[in-house]
């Protein structure tokens, strides 16, 4: 069974204009990673692992507060098992005005 090692996450620009984002990583609809204060050009350690079959579906979000504020959907990365030993790979996150960038490896 392929793993996806989820290493760390680099934000160039944050959706949020003016203060961080609270970002977190959902894997296959389940929540992995965050939430965490990110601003513009800082980099946080992920140091996840995620098992998976063929495909892992990686959401990015901004958690938002407030009853009518939903949570931001920056984007989304689709690894498969077929980049099992290619070493590691980048996944960007642009949705909302935001850049982040997702470093990654399957093995």
């Amino acid at each position: 069974m392929p793993k996806l090692k989820l290493k760390s996450l680099y934000c160039e620009t944050t959706e949020d204009s003016g203060g961080p984002d609270e970002a977190y990583l959902i894997v296959n609809g389940e929540q992995v990673w965050g939430t965490q204060s990110i601003n513009d050009r800082e980099g946080r350690p992920v140091d996840k692992e995620v098992d998976f079959s063929t495909s892992a579906e990686i959401k990015l979000y901004d958690e938002d507060t407030g009853i009518f504020d939903k949570d931001d959907h920056l984007g989304t990365v689709t690894v498969g098992s077929d980049m099992a030993g290619k070493g590691e790979q980048q996944g960007k996150f642009t949705d909302d005005g935001a850049n982040y960038t997702l470093y990654y490896e399957v093995v």
